[in-house]
C-alpha cells in the first residue's frame, strides 16, 4: 500500500499504465532460506514480469547503488527521477549515497500511517558494519566522483 500509494501521489496514472516510467527494485534476501521473501514482495506489490524490475541484495548497499546508477543512466534525458526508498537498512545507505551523487533526483518518503511493532519481526539473523571513515571524507570521495584528476 506504500508503495502504490507513493506512485499515485507522484503520477495516479501510472497505478493504471506504468510503462517504462516505473521501475520495481525488489530485494533479494541475503540468506537462501529466505528467498521466498523476494517473489511474496512482487506478489504484495502487483509486480508481475511484464514490469521493469530489478533485484537487489538486501545486504549490499553497493549493489543497489549500482542499480540505481544503471537506471538513472537509461533515463535521465527522458524522465524527470523520483524514487521511493522502502527496501532494507544497506539498501537505504546504498540510496543515501546514491542521493548525495545525483541531487536531482526527487526523494519520496513513504511514511505509515500508525505503528505496530507486532507486524514487526523480532531479533537479528545477521548484522553488518560499514566503515565510511569520517563523514567529512566520505564526503570528499563522493564530491570526486566522475571528475578527472591529471597530477603531476
Amino acid at each position: 500500500a506504500r508503495a502504490r500509494a507513493v506512485i499515485a501521489a507522484i503520477d495516479p496514472t501510472l497505478l493504471a499504465a506504468p510503462g517504462k516510467s516505473v521501475y520495481w527494485m525488489l530485494g533479494e534476501p541475503h540468506l537462501p532460506e529466505d528467498a521466498w521473501r523476494f517473489e511474496a514482495m512482487a506478489k504484495i506489490n502487483g509486480v508481475t514480469g511484464a514490469q521493469l524490475q530489478f533485484k537487489v541484495n538486501t545486504f549490499d548497499y553497493k549493489d543497489t547503488l549500482r542499480v540505481l546508477e544503471s537506471v538513472v543512466a537509461q533515463v535521465w534525458e527522458q524522465h524527470n527521477i523520483s524514487l521511493a526508498q522502502l527496501g532494507s537498512k544497506l539498501q537505504a545507505l546504498g540510496t543515501a549515497i546514491f542521493f548525495y551523487l545525483h541531487p536531482e533526483v526527487r526523494l519520496w518518503f513513504a511514511v505509515p500511517k500508525r505503528y505496530n511493532a507486532t507486524n514487526y519481526s523480532d531479533g537479528c539473523k545477521a548484522t553488518w558494519m560499514v566503515e565510511l571513515g569520517p563523514m567529512k571524507d566520505f564526503r570528499k570521495l563522493l564530491d570526486g566522483v566522475g571528475k578527472l584528476v591529471v597530477e603531476e
